[in-house]
């Protein structure tokens, strides 16, 4: 594993919060966000299932009624994505190929917004927060609900990476500004594990 490699990428968030729907349309236009783009594996859904996270539908209802347009963007097939899609009532783009910039800014462009009144919220780093960051948009991470159970070896790695990386941005990760609509528990946490709530 090329440590320096890995420790050298642009995957620092803008801001880190516990769950997405901690996010409320108030943060988001304090941020200068006008629209949302939520990955869902581990951030709308637990992980490889079309389950919705505790608060996900009254949450994108409030950010409606306040004006912030959210829409999908996921690595997950696009067949998923959009099943979600039509679920939650939301634009979807399924195999974005994150963090490969091409389909947020193609996102703000049908939103009729610019990349930068957009932020994407997903809990990796090396794809949401790195597209958000590649692309000029404002990134959010989420600590990552739990473990996640489908691709377990290749994700289990890309979360050894994200530790390193973490650990080697501990001060930055840290900052208070960074931290403005973080609330509760431990921002250089890897996982967030809510199975008993």
């Amino acid at each position: 594993m090329n440590i320096e490699k890995i420790v050298n990428r642009d995957a620092v968030p803008d801001y880190i919060v516990k769950r997405v729907t901690d996010l409320t349309a108030r943060d988001l236009y304090e941020m200068g966000v006008k629209a949302l783009g939520v990955d869902l594996d581990n951030t709308v859904v637990y992980d490889g299932t079309d389950r919705l996270l505790p608060g996900v539908l009254p949450w994108l209802d409030d950010l409606r009624a306040e004006g912030i347009k959210v829409f999908i963007l996921s690595n997950t097939n696009s067949p998923r994505a959009h099943r979600l899609g039509r679920r939650l009532r939301l634009k979807s783009h399924g195999s974005s190929s994150k963090p490969a910039i091409t389909k947020l800014i193609r996102s703000a462009r049908e939103q009729g917004i610019d990349i930068t009144e957009v932020a994407m919220a997903g809990d990796r780093l090396f794809t949401d927060v790195e597209c958000a960051n590649s692309a000029g948009a404002v990134s959010v991470r989420t600590l990552p609900f739990k473990k996640e159970v489908y691709f377990a070896s290749f994700t289990a790695r890309e979360r050894r990476k994200e530790e390193i990386f973490i650990a080697a941005h501990r001060g930055e990760f840290l900052e208070p500004e960074r931290l403005k609509y973080f609330r509760g528990g431990s921002p250089l946490a890897i996982y967030e594990d809510i199975e008993n709530e």
